[in-house]
C-alpha cells in the first residue's frame, strides 16, 4: 500500500483534492495533508520511512489510470530499495497560455535531466512517487517555495536513489495563470537554486530545449525565453549579493585588526 501526501497551504485545498481521490474505487492507505508552510517534503519522507509515498501539490489531480499504475508499482516486494518514480504534468482542457508554458518548462527540465547520465535526475514536486529507507538530513527544515523539489532531487541523487521516469505517472496541473506568479516562480527558481544547490549543477542543453519546442510548441518560445532571462537575472543578483557580503566581511576583519 501507499500513502498520498498532498502539499497545500490551507485545509480547504487539501479536502478538495482528497475528495476527488476518494471517489475512485482504488484507494491508498491514507491521504495526508502536508501544510507547506510548516513541513518540507524531506521532513515528511523522514517521518514515513519504508513506506511508498505519492507526493502531489494541491493544484494537481490524478486519473483512475494513474492511480492504478501507482497501485501496481507499490505492491509488496522483497526488492524494495531507495527509489523515485518521476512524474510529469499534463494540461487541463482549458489551460491558459501561462499554464501551458509552465507545464512545458517543468516537463522539459525533467526530460533533459534524463537525457544524459551526466545529469542529476529531477522530480516535479507536484507528482512523484518515492520509497526511502534512510533519512534525508539536508533541507529537512528548509521551508521555501521555488526549486525546493529540485534541491530535494539533487540530495536524492547524492544518496544514490534509483530514479525512473514513469510516463504513466501524470498529473493534471492547474497552476496559477497569473503573470506575476509566472515571474515570481522563475525568479525564485534562479535565486533559490544558487542558494541551496552548490555542486554539480545540471547545465542547460539549449539544443535539447529547441528540439522540444520545435514547431508544435513554437508559440511557447517567448515564455521559455522569458523564464530563462528571469532565472539568469536572479542568479546574477544572488552572486552580486554574495560578493558584497564577502567584501563587507573582509572590511570588518580589517577594522578589527
Amino acid at each position: 500500500m501507499f500513502k498520498i501526501i498532498i502539499f497545500a497551504s490551507d485545509h480547504q485545498s487539501f479536502l478538495k483534492n482528497k475528495n476527488k481521490i476518494e471517489a475512485f474505487k482504488l484507494k491508498p492507505e491514507s491521504i495526508i495533508w502536508c501544510d507547506s508552510s510548516v513541513y518540507s517534503r524531506s521532513s515528511v519522507i523522514n517521518a514515513n520511512l519504508n513506506t511508498w509515498l505519492l507526493f502531489m501539490d494541491h493544484d494537481c489531480s490524478i486519473s483512475h489510470e494513474t492511480l492504478d499504475f501507482i497501485t501496481k508499482q507499490t505492491k509488496p516486494s522483497s526488492l524494495l530499495q531507495n527509489m523515485v518514480y518521476s512524474g510529469s504534468y499534463i494540461n487541463q482542457v482549458k489551460s491558459s497560455y501561462l499554464q501551458k508554458g509552465h507545464n512545458f518548462i517543468a516537463n522539459t527540465w525533467l526530460e533533459q535531466s534524463y537525457s544524459s547520465s551526466k545529469y542529476n535526475k529531477l522530480v516535479l514536486g507536484g507528482i512523484f512517487l518515492i520509497y526511502s529507507t534512510q533519512k534525508i538530513i539536508n533541507f529537512e527544515n528548509f521551508l521555501y517555495w521555488g526549486a525546493e523539489d529540485k534541491a530535494l532531487a539533487y540530495e536524492l541523487n547524492s544518496l544514490n536513489f534509483l530514479f525512473i521516469h514513469a510516463r504513466e505517472l501524470t498529473a493534471l496541473h492547474a497552476t496559477s495563470s497569473a503573470f506575476s506568479h509566472f515571474i515570481r516562480r522563475a525568479y525564485l527558481h534562479g535565486s533559490n537554486e544558487i542558494k541551496y544547490i552548490k555542486n554539480n549543477k545540471n547545465r542547460i542543453n539549449y539544443l535539447f530545449w529547441f528540439r522540444k519546442i520545435g514547431f508544435v510548441n513554437l508559440n511557447l518560445l517567448p515564455l521559455v525565453l522569458l523564464h530563462f532571462c528571469i532565472q539568469k537575472m536572479a542568479i546574477l543578483i544572488q552572486k552580486v549579493r554574495r560578493w558584497n557580503r564577502r567584501q563587507m566581511s573582509c572590511k570588518n576583519l580589517k577594522n578589527l585588526c
